[in-house]
């Protein structure tokens, strides 16, 4: 199944072990950061064309792809938002996190949703996307 929440954001994260990076001469910490962030959009390029690919690839060896139903992604939501108050209260870290991805995401995703045109709309007039299911 295609289209569910987790597959929104997929990040590329490198951890470090802070002491030994905060020991590092500026420019050593420089490179670090600007060779994990070429690293970071390198992968973000290779994933755009490697998933229509594999997703063609899938298909090909007999593999049904269908799109999520909205009951599902709904008891997604629920479920999340029964579960989000009980984290945030065990992990005062966590619920930090999650108040601080929450304010981004209401300034983000609601520019986003007013500003940016309907991508589908594009793609189907000129590619003619295939909708799965």
């Amino acid at each position: 199944m295609v289209q569910s929440f987790h597959q929104d954001l997929e990040c590329f994260e490198i951890i470090f072990n802070k002491a030994k990076y905060n020991a590092l001469a500026k420019e050593q910490q420089a490179i670090l950061k600007y060779s994990c962030e070429a690293w970071s959009a390198d992968m973000s390029w290779k994933l755009q064309k490697r998933y229509p690919e594999d997703l063609v690839k899938i298909e090909k060896a007999g593999v049904k792809v269908y799109e999520t139903p909205k009951s599902v992604l709904e008891a997604q939501l629920a479920a999340w938002d029964r579960l989000l108050p009980r984290l945030s209260k065990e992990n005062a870290f966590f619920g930090k996190v999650i108040e601080s991805q929450k304010a981004w995401a209401k300034t983000v995703a609601g520019f986003m949703g007013q500003f940016e045109s309907p991508r589908e709309l594009a793609a189907n007039h000129y590619f003619g996307l295939k909708k799965v299911g």
